[in-house]
This record gives structure tokens, C-alpha cells and sequence, in this order.
């Protein structure tokens, strides 16, 4: 049996009068034409050629060339792979794949990757490590080009959200395809506000997330740089450089925390400040809100409403006030709805609805009453064991230990059990 990597293969039939045997070293010096299988048991290294030789087709299922093909040159007039071409040990230089999870390995049919070995698009460029191994790349975010498979271009990232992308986040560069172009985000023209009417308002050119620098001019609408001391105003045409400086009957501008009032649409100028006080319902933490009157029509009025932290029932000095949320009384994170870091006083009467949990000690120095029915007063272990019980209906008391009188004992009914008598003759009840 000869030694394949498939598995042994039977000699042939040497004996049969089909058969051919040769047994040394044989020359044919014509056309040699094999209509079976050829099974060649031989090292690569014993296959030579003295020069060059042409084949005109191999069809060859699998190849691995552990030591490459070794001469001057080699040329393929036509070349084809059918599943999976690989340079490098699996791909690591450059990769062709042709077909779904060809030569046992799972991949994308249709993608070509160099420096990686499973590109994540049609074509894909790593950089990796010394040994050009993308599962230890330089830098992952920073060091691909790619094409995905619906035609979207990346760089320093295979997932480009666009049709042209560099880097992520807000450090991305994107171009939407469609003339838009985005830095500091990667999905332009998607930001609250934004309107997508064209006839309107001309197609939005640029988005850019972040601060802008300009080294020297803006040109406008109607093309002009400005003068010396000009402004930008809006008119029906866009942005327009104006001559004119603007006067006192333009009102005042009013900012909340550092923004332009009303935060949403145009800015206003007010000429009229209205202040009214209004009931923050025990909720939030402002308690100075400016707006405009209208958000949407210039009226010259300003509404700013002036609020405390503390919802209040009714009006006047008996008005109740009440929070909706935990208070602390030196306690800068409280963890209850009433979370006091010290004394607590009451000199009337103090209601609980639930259980009153005391994890410290508790002095009493007044009369204590329980008043329930059908209920128990009970002193227990830490581990929930009775010690001592009362019953609030019938009175009958549970005593697990000793009990110790000091003075007189007062029965008022039968005493059940048994009386002995300790050495000094004092007498001991015993069950």
C-alpha cells in the first residue's frame, strides 16, 4: 500500500494481461496519452524540468506550495482560481476569495482583502503587526481602506455610514453622496431643525459638528467678502453682508445659560421683559426659565418665569409646600424620601403607617402603650426567635428563660405546675 495523504491506494493488478510493468528506469522519447488515473507516490523534489514546458491545461482541486515555486520566472497566460486564492500563510498578505466558505474555510464570497484574511468588504486593506497578522493590528480604527459590498468607501473604519468616510465619530470626514459633507459627524444633515426643503432653502452643502476657524473672508449670498465693521443678516436670499449698525429700537437679546431665547427657531429681540412667578409642582431645579412670549411670532415680549424649588398648595402664608422628590437635611445625597444627618425633635404626636425600623437604641421615658387586636408584642433574637411574648387579646405571656422577681409576685388565678423548694427553703415554681 502506497503512503497518500488521502489514504492507501491498491497497486494495480500486475499480473493481468492488461497490465505493464516497469520495474527500472524507463524513457519514453514520444507522446505518452494516460486515459485512467495517474498515482505518482513520488517528493516534489524529484519532479524537474530542463527547460521550459508548456502545459495547456491543469485542473488541480487543491494546491500548497510550502516552499513556493522555485526558478528564475514563472508565467500563466491564464491563471484561475476557483474557490479561494491565498498569499501568505492563510491569507495574511493578500486574499481572494470566490466562493462562500471555499477550502474549508468560512468567508464571504466575492471579497478581496490584503493584510487581512477575512475582509469585511468587497475589498479591503489592514495593516497589522510585523508579521502583517490583522489580529494584531497598529491601530484597528486608523489603519484600513475599504469598499463595502453596497459600494460605501472607508477609511479608518470598515464601517463606513456614507458613501465616502474617514475616521469615526466626531472625528469623522463623510460625504454623503448626494453633495453633502459632513465633519465631526457621520450622518450629515441629521440634526434637529434641520429642514429639507431645497426650493426653500437650497440644498444643505455642509454640516459640521464643532468650531469652525476662518483665516480670512465670508463670502455671502450675493458673493461679497463685506467691509470693515459689517454684520451678517439673513434676508429671502440667505446670509448677506449689511453696512448699517443696528440701533437701540432693535430691543435687547436675552440668553438662558448662554443661549439665544427662544432655543428653538430664530432668535429674538424683546423690548418688553414680563416676569411671572409660577408653581414648579415640587419639580426641578430652575428656578429662573426666560422664553419668549410667542416662540414662533416676534412680538417684542419676554416671559420670564421666576419659580422656588417647592410645589405649593393654596396661596398666602398657610399655603402647603411639599417636594416631589428625596430631601436631605445634612445629607448632600439622600437615600430616602426624607434623609435626616442628625437630631430629629417632634413635640406632638408622631404618625407611622408602616413598620418603624431602629437600628440603635430607644429610651421610652414615659408610659408605653400598644393598642392592637388580635396581635403580639414580642422581643426576639437577631435571628427571629420568641423570647418573650405577649397576646393583645387574651393577655397570656410566653416567657423562653428565667424570670427573676425581685419584690412581691401578685397571682389573680391558678398557678398551673409544681412549687419546690430551693436549699434555703425559698420556694421555686417549676412546670
Amino acid at each position: 500500500m502506497s503512503k497518500f495523504q488521502e489514504g492507501g491506494i491498491e497497486y494495480p493488478d500486475y499480473d493481468g494481461a492488461e497490465s505493464t510493468n516497469f520495474n527500472q528506469v524507463a524513457e519514453f522519447t514520444n507522446d505518452v496519452y494516460i486515459y485512467g488515473k495517474l498515482y505518482a507516490d513520488i517528493e516534489s523534489s524529484s519532479i524537474t524540468f530542463s527547460e521550459t514546458t508548456t502545459f495547456a491545461n491543469i485542473n488541480v482541486d487543491n494546491i500548497f506550495l510550502s516552499g513556493g515555486i522555485v526558478g528564475s520566472s514563472a508565467t500563466f497566460d491564464c491563471f484561475t482560481v476557483k474557490n479561494k486564492f491565498d498569499v501568505g500563510l492563510a491569507g495574511t498578505v493578500f486574499t481572494a476569495i470566490s466562493e462562500a466558505n471555499g477550502c474549508g474555510s468560512q468567508s464571504t464570497a466575492g471579497r478581496v482583502g490584503i493584510g487581512s484574511t477575512q475582509p469585511d468588504g468587497r475589498f479591503q486593506v489592514g495593516v497589522g503587526g510585523a508579521t502583517l497578522d490583522p489580529k494584531f493590528p497598529i491601530d484597528p480604527f486608523q489603519s484600513v481602506f475599504i469598499i463595502t459590498d453596497d459600494a460605501k468607501t472607508g477609511i479608518g473604519t470598515t464601517l463606513p455610514s456614507q458613501k465616502f468616510q474617514i475616521g469615526v465619530g466626531t472625528d469623522a470626514l463623510s460625504f454623503s453622496g448626494l453633495g453633502t459633507l459632513g465633519i465631526g459627524t457621520t450622518n450629515p444633515g441629521n440634526f434637529s431643525g434641520f429642514n429639507s426643503n431645497e426650493v426653500v432653502y437650497g440644498p444643505l452643502r455642509a454640516d459640521f459638528d464643532g468650531s469652525i476657524r476662518i483665516g480670512r473672508n465670508i463670502y455671502d449670498s450675493a458673493g461679497s467678502v463685506g467691509a470693515n465693521a459689517n454684520f451678517l443678516s439673513r434676508d429671502s436670499d440667505g446670509i448677506r453682508w449689511v453696512s448699517f449698525t443696528p440701533v437701540e429700537t432693535e430691543g435687547v437679546f436675552i440668553q438662558d445659560e448662554g443661549t439665544f431665547i427662544p432655543t428653538v427657531g430664530a432668535a429674538q429681540s424683546f423690548t418688553v421683559l414680563n416676569f411671572v412667578q409660577r408653581n414648579s409642582d415640587g419639580q426641578g431645579t430652575d428656578t429662573l426659565i426666560p422664553t419668549a412670549q410667542d416662540p414662533t411670532t416676534v412680538t417684542g415680549v419676554a416671559t420670564i418665569f421666576t419659580q422656588d424649588l417647592w410645589g405649593h398648595q393654596g396661596t398666602g402664608a398657610g399655603a402647603a409646600i411639599y417636594r416631589q422628590s428625596r430631601v436631605g437635611i445634612n445629607q448632600v445625597n439622600p437615600q430616602f424620601q426624607l434623609d435626616v444627618g442628625g437630631s430629629l425633635h417632634a413635640s406632638s404626636v408622631v404618625e407611622f403607617d408602616s413598620t418603624l425600623d431602629v437600628d440603635g437604641s430607644a429610651l421610652f421615658q414615659d408610659d408605653l402603650t400598644i393598642k392592637a387586636d388580635n396581635k403580639e408584642f414580642a422581643i426576639q433574637t437577631g435571628a427571629g426567635v420568641d423570647r418573650f411574648t405577649v397576646d393583645t387579646d387574651t393577655g397570656n405571656t410566653d416567657i423562653d428563660g428565667s424570670l427573676d422577681v425581685a419584690t412581691n409576685a401578685i397571682i389573680s388565678s391558678n398557678l398551673l405546675g409544681f412549687i419546690c423548694f430551693r436549699a434555703d427553703l425559698t420556694p421555686e415554681l417549676s412546670s
